[in-house]
């Protein structure tokens, strides 16, 4: 739970004269988000932009003091800096009275030297109402558990700019990961109803890979045109209580924004992603998963979990007013979307036999708060689907 604020921040309409061309604009702000697994969050929220010489706003920095019925009071520290237009540096931290935390550092520099691509991610993280519904293409709702997932992860990228558009990365990855009892308290605990699900042992994981990426967007986390699309094959090690099982993930994707119109006013956003996880013994929370804020935004995320998934989102991002306060512009998007996946366990399932089973489905309407080039803040209701309406609220866009 972010920056939905920056929504009502820019549908007022300039009532300050412009400022200098550098400086820092303060915004206090209530925040709330709704979360099908936490509940409804309260708190206030202060957020300082920072505009830089050329007058354009290339850090934010917020701070939070929250409330949530699960975790108790809490508070949230988040820095992103954008020193140019192809990097980004992120630091945030937060920690709640109950159970949670999280600490997020990552930098990336997708055109440094204009002769490498380089990132650099760091995540501690402590979750207290996660849910798991078992592995399957479409699992009841009754089979819900709860758990809290405590990891952490390291990850590397590096490699050269092989033209303008496309570059090649090496990856190595860490992770550490285990399984706990949940904050909730009336509802199955994960360790309890899937005992013998691969995984919930807990264990860590090494993995060296491959990713090719194409990029001819205009801005990194603010684009109006362009592509970007990954190939990536990774050999992954999980190191568990009584041995290591190797096995493969490998995984495509393309997203491409497509202005309907000179001022790039509607943009239309096609999002494709195919995900596989190969081998015989694979942890549960290393398996792809649909559901949630970036695939089916109306479901709770991981609400399927399977060795293989299909993700295709449509949104249409319609800008509603161009506006400035207190010297910053930017401006509101509407966001009407469609998201469809399906999970599956074999390929028969894809091109065979299961092709029109077990298909999922979300729809909805966003709200964007958008400060070009770096910063999003973002409103997404889900209420298409049949397990109700999701919510989401944060920074950046969804792909």
């Amino acid at each position: 739970m972010l920056i939905a604020s920056l929504i009502a921040l820019f549908l007022q309409e300039q009532e300050e004269g412009p400022s200098d061309k550098s400086g820092t604009s303060f915004y206090p702000m209530p925040a709330f988000s709704s979360d099908k697994n936490s509940g409804l969050t309260w708190g206030l929220l202060g957020a300082l932009l920072f505009t830089n010489e050329k007058g354009v706003q290339d850090r934010l920095f917020t701070a939070m003091v929250a409330h949530q019925p699960l975790a108790g009071w809490s508070g949230e520290l988040d820095y992103r800096y954008c020193p140019s237009p192809s990097g980004v540096m992120v630091a945030d931290a937060y920690l709640a009275a109950k159970t949670e935390n999280s600490l997020h550092l990552y930098v990336e520099e997708s055109r440094w030297k204009d002769l490498y691509h380089a990132r650099l991610e760091f995540l501690e993280l402590r979750r207290g109402d996660d849910r798991f519904f078992g592995r399957g293409d479409d699992p009841p709702h009754d089979d819900e558990s709860v758990r809290t997932s405590n990891e952490y992860r390291a990850e590397a990228r590096f490699g050269p700019r092989l033209t303008e558009v496309w570059d090649v990365e090496g990856t190595l990855r860490w992770r550490h990961f285990r399984v706990g009892d949940s904050l909730i308290t009336d509802l199955p605990q994960t360790t309890a109803r899937y005992p013998r699900e691969p995984g919930i042992e807990g264990g860590q994981v090494f993995a060296a890979g491959i990713r090719i990426v194409g990029d001819s967007r205009d801005r990194l986390t603010t684009p109006t045109i362009g592509s970007y699309a990954v190939i990536s094959f990774e050999n992954v090690h999980d190191v568990a209580p009584g041995g290591t099982h190797p096995f493969w993930t490998c995984g495509a994707s393309q997203t491409t924004l497509l202005p309907m119109d000179e001022e790039r006013g509607f943009v239309t956003v096609l999002n494709a992603v195919l995900q596989f996880s190969i081998g015989g013994t694979i942890p549960f929370w290393e398996l792809p998963t649909l559901g949630g804020s970036t695939t089916l935004r109306s479901y709770n995320g991981g609400r399927f979990t399977n060795k293989y998934s299909l993700l295709v989102n449509v949104e249409e991002r319609i800008r509603l007013t161009k506006a400035s306060l207190f010297g910053v512009s930017g401006e509101v998007q509407l966001a009407p979307f469609l998201d469809l996946g399906k999970v599956y366990d074999s390929f028969d399932d894809l091109v065979g036999r299961g092709i029109l089973r077990a298909w999922h489905y979300s729809s909805g309407i966003g709200f964007r708060g958008v400060v070009p080039p770096s910063f999003v803040g973002r409103l997404d209701i889900g209420f298409g689907g049949r397990e109700g309406v999701g919510i989401t609220i944060g920074l950046d866009y969804p792909f």
